[in-house]
Order: structure tokens, then C-alpha cells, then sequence
């Protein structure tokens, strides 16, 4: 996976199910599908890229501008 460093973008993460809302993944966010069988939840929100190590990214919950530009994109596409 590349991702550009400053790129900000919609990310999807499996989540466990009832857990408390995690320290990023806050702007936009929104549960996308359930898997009852695993007991998670497909979370996505938006974020922005500080670093990228690997499949590894370091991020932090996009700013309402950010965030913006991204839900434009969303709803033109």
C-alpha cells in the first residue's frame, strides 16, 4: 500500500462490537457493514496520513476542511 504523506481519505477499519469509540476515527464516522459471526463492525472514517511504515500508517482525525474535500468528492462521485 502507498499512501502520500498529508493525504487525507477515508479509511475502513474492523472494529469490535460495543467498543467504546477509539482515540482517531471520529470525523465522518460511521459503521459500514456488522459480522455477527466475528462480533465486529466495519467502521470507516475520515483521516489524514502522517507517516506510513509499511501496511502500517500512522494517522489523525481529519479537520473540518479536510474532511470537506473529501465529502464533496464522495457525493460527486
Amino acid at each position: 500500500m502507498s499512501v502520500d504523506t498529508g493525504a487525507t481519505c477515508r479509511v475502513r477499519l474492523w472494529r469490535p462490537v460495543g467498543e467504546g469509540e477509539p482515540g482517531v476515527l471520529g470525523v465522518g464516522r460511521r459503521i459500514e457493514s456488522e459480522d455477527c459471526s466475528r462480533d465486529e463492525v466495519l467502521v470507516s472514517a475520515i483521516v489524514t496520513v502522517l507517516d506510513e511504515d509499511g501496511e502500517l500508517l500512522t494517522v489523525r482525525d481529519a479537520t473540518e476542511a479536510e474532511a470537506a474535500r473529501v465529502l464533496a468528492v464522495e457525493r460527486a462521485w
